[in-house]
């Protein structure tokens, strides 16, 4: 596999440069893997100050601070 395989194109704009002014307002995109991909619930906007209500107790998250690259 090579890196060229996930060339795509992405433009600038849809891109977050900095984060939002208020924290916990950033956007997150949810993919609800207990529905069906007919489901038409999911995908769903939600917010990073959701973030908290939508992992179980137990779960294990892996925090990296990688960057988007051309």
């Amino acid at each position: 596999m090579k890196t060229s395989d996930f060339y795509f194109n992405l433009p600038d704009d849809l891109i977050a440069q900095y984060p939002s002014k208020l924290r916990g307002d950033d956007k997150l995109f949810v993919l609800n893997r207990n529905k069906n991909i007919d489901d038409k619930d999911i995908f769903s906007d939600k917010k990073m100050s959701d973030f908290i209500s939508l992992i179980d107790k137990n779960t294990f998250l892996v925090f990296n601070n990688s960057r988007v690259r051309k």
